[in-house]
């Protein structure tokens, strides 16, 4: 039987797709998508906060998490669900996470030449 902590180790193993298309590679586990696992004898439930109730990427993700869960011993099967009525939100992304994406944003802004926000807001034009 597969462990919670190899549950979480796969379930990190699967991007976030919308971080993938914009180059961030953010795992679902990092960005604190993953709401909750339960776990009963073979039988795994991952519930997911999305970004966007409308989020299109979510049977790619689903689908992702069950053929990565499905490999570990001991689960015959997995369900995914949205978590009802909530939203995933930034603060839920670990500290690297954040960081990292901080990081890949200042480069970008950088690349091409943008003004960061913050230096914009105070002005008066």
């Amino acid at each position: 039987m597969a462990s919670r902590e190899e549950i979480y180790e796969s379930l990190g193993t699967v991007y976030d797709t919308c971080s993938v298309f914009n180059g961030t590679r953010l795992d679902i586990v990092e960005m604190g998508l993953v709401h909750d696992v339960e776990q009963d004898a073979g039988r795994v439930k991952v519930r997911l906060l999305l970004t966007d109730p409308m989020c299109l990427y979510l049977f790619e993700m689903r689908a992702q998490i069950i053929d990565v869960l499905s490999a570990l011993p001991g689960i015959e099967s997995v369900e995914v669900e949205p978590v009802a009525g909530k939203l995933w939100w930034p603060e839920r992304m670990t500290p690297a996470a954040r960081e990292r994406l901080e990081r890949l944003r200042r480069e970008r802004i950088e690349r091409l030449g943008l003004t960061p926000p913050s230096a914009v807001e105070g002005s008066v034009e």
